[in-house]
């Protein structure tokens, strides 16, 4: 199998590029911007979270939790 992983980053600038690129086809540029959109807010919710709640008042909730699966998730997010 032949993959082509790409980071969050990696595909911001990808799509950069093609809004840049005058040979992309107009028809592309809507899905070009879609696709942006939603990196875009994926990465500004997170500097957002990051921000407005410190990381160690974040883990004092997991523990607080008292609950394994809510705390799998939870740490599964921090680590993103």
């Amino acid at each position: 199998m032949n993959m082509d992983i790409e980071t969050d980053a990696e595909i911001v600038t990808g799509l950069v590029k093609k809004l840049q690129d005058k040979s992309t086809p107009r028809d592309r540029l809507l899905t070009v911007l879609k696709d942006l959109e939603y990196y875009l807010h994926q990465v500004l919710s997170c500097v957002v979270s990051l921000t407005s709640q410190p990381i160690d008042r974040s883990i004092t909730l997991t523990i607080k939790l008292n609950n394994n699966r809510l705390n799998h998730k939870h740490c599964h997010v921090l680590a993103a």
